[in-house]
């Protein structure tokens, strides 16, 4: 509803493209419904893991392996269509990597969890081929909070602590100049400096409309950011250079940003209250299939949170507030709620 009332109240030069892009995220909705009237059983769900796996997963490893047939050469990017972008593609790479290692758990032939193993290392592969600065730094949030939940803590972080290093020597150079600028991308990077205008004018458009912001992809619109570019040299903690006239309108590349300028302070809430719930549903899953000794849930909620920490980390810099993969885990998560509850009354 927040999302139609933003729609029907945006200030973007071209309501019909505001239309368009308002029913392309009921399409995304859609599915969320989808997954949660179809998907039942434990083979359903292990089902359309495996069908996140062959979508995204698959190709990854693919591009990982021309990365490294190429000694870092080969410049990854996405798919055509949402995942055209290289940080797009090491968000939805970032969420399927946990839901790897729970396939392993639930496969049973050797030869398959061998063959999901080396996907895995080849999707770290691409992730760190991106070149994505965003994608990494979700990567190492995504390897630690793994590592929180294993029980081979000591041995995992001498491994770490021993490849590591090596591991970085044998990056190519242009990678480790690009990580190296995370430190002073506010200063010195064009790129992120870009990005701080998108999250400024995103801001300013939803205090100037706290209940409904300025409609689907407002801070692209060009008559938006030419009368909000004025303000934003000393708009917000970190002041950045004055927008030269010439320059084309940004994507806000941060989903909570996306969010606050395309619906408002109240869009925005709407939101964060999307992704802890369904992580801290989530969480008591994980409680409640232990006790049902479902232990195969508890690997998939541990999953499904993980994959959650990563888009809400690596969406600080990625457009994907409406990704229907995040959408479909969410999902998912309903799904398991719905089957856990079944279990309990079926147990008494």
């Amino acid at each position: 509803m927040q999302c139609f009332i933003s729609t029907s109240a945006n200030d973007t030069i071209d309501s019909t493209k505001t239309f368009g892009y308002f029913i392309d995220h009921v399409k995304v909705a859609a599915l969320f419904f989808f997954i949660t009237l179809i998907i039942r059983t434990k083979t359903n769900i292990i089902a359309i893991v495996w069908c996140f796996i062959l979508s995204v997963s698959s190709y990854a490893a693919m591009e990982g392996t021309k990365f490294l047939l190429s000694f870092g050469g080969h410049q990854i990017i996405g798919k055509a269509g949402i995942l055209v972008d290289r940080n797009d593609l090491a968000v939805a790479i970032n969420m399927c990597i946990p839901l790897i290692f729970f396939l392993i758990y639930v496969t049973d032939h050797k030869k398959i969890k061998l063959g999901l193993l080396a996907l895995a290392a080849l999707n770290v592969v691409a992730v760190v081929g991106t070149y994505s600065r965003g994608g990494f730094v979700g990567l190492c949030i995504i390897g630690f909070a793994a590592w929180l939940g294993s029980r081979y803590k000591i041995l995992l972080a001498l491994v770490v602590v021993l490849a590591a290093p090596v591991a970085y020597q044998f990056t190519p150079e242009s990678w480790r100049e690009r990580q190296s600028t995370v430190s002073t991308a506010s200063t010195e990077d064009s790129s992120f400096i870009g990005r701080l205008w998108a999250w400024k004018i995103s801001a300013l458009i939803a205090t100037n409309d706290p209940l409904t912001g300025g409609g689907y992809r407002a801070v692209t619109d060009p008559v938006l950011w030419g009368y909000y570019a004025p303000f934003t040299p000393l708009f917000g903690p970190i002041e950045t250079p004055p927008i030269p006239p010439e320059l084309t309108p940004k994507a806000a590349h941060n989903i909570y940003f996306q969010v606050l300028g395309d619906h408002g302070f109240t869009g925005l809430l709407l939101f964060l209250l999307i992704l802890t719930k369904s992580f801290f549903d989530n969480w008591r899953n994980i409680g409640k299939a232990r006790k049902l000794g479902e232990l195969w849930l508890v690997k998939l909620c541990s999953a499904l949170n993980i994959g959650i920490i990563g888009y809400g980390i690596t969406g600080l810099n990625v457009s994907l507030a409406y990704f229907d993969l995040s959408y479909a885990f969410f999902a998912l998560v309903v799904v398991i709620n719905n089957y856990l509850k079944n279990r309990i009354n079926t147990h008494g």
